[in-house]
């Protein structure tokens, strides 16, 4: 059982360490390019937006059926 425990923990760590490289490499590719690091928080803006959106409007459509 605690070696069940520590494989899910180790793949959860690897996991985190290829996302972790993933994010640096894309941080080294934007960085310098303002335009892409503005781009950037622009979409990541629009989607949680975009997202709120559509939860405001699931809501309302839940309210008017009732």
């Amino acid at each position: 059982m605690k070696y069940k425990n520590h494989s899910v923990g180790y793949i959860f760590h690897t996991v985190g360490y290829k996302s972790h490289g993933v994010k640096q490499r894309i941080d080294k590719g934007i960085l310098g390019n303002i335009e892409g690091v503005f781009y950037f928080h622009i979409v990541r803006h629009a989607v949680s937006v975009f997202f709120c959106m559509i939860v405001i409007y699931m809501t309302n459509i839940k309210n008017i059926q009732r």
